[in-house]
């Protein structure tokens, strides 16, 4: 989730994901294994290790967490995704979902090249 609304400090993000549009959504698996330094919680955990934590640190770790919390849990609410364990189950389940959302949006069928 990268950037906020200037007005609503709503994630961008999030705001793309209520305008209705088809959204396709892979979540990490709630018991995969996931290298500690793509959380967002490393980053306190780091400053806080080489003592460069400061409250404002802290603080802004601590929201996003939260934030990322009830994202996902709006996410997961009445929409269809697939969790994934590994970066190569999120490679298989990508390619099987645009197939699939491709099957049903066949305008955007890339065009087949002429002989």
């Amino acid at each position: 989730m990268v950037g906020y609304h200037p007005t609503s400090r709503t994630r961008v993000t999030w705001l793309e994901c209520e305008k209705g549009k088809d959204v396709l959504v892979f979540l990490l698996d709630k018991d995969a294994k996931w290298p500690a330094e793509l959380k967002e919680s490393y980053r306190s955990a780091a400053a806080t290790e080489d003592g460069t934590a400061t409250p404002g640190l802290i603080a802004e770790v601590t929201r996003n967490v939260a934030k990322l919390k009830e994202f996902r849990q709006w996410l997961e609410k009445g929409r269809i995704r697939a969790t994934f364990t590994s970066p190569e189950d999120l490679k298989a389940k990508v390619i099987q979902a645009l197939h699939a959302w491709l099957g049903k949006h066949p305008e955007f069928q890339p065009a087949r090249p002429r002989r």
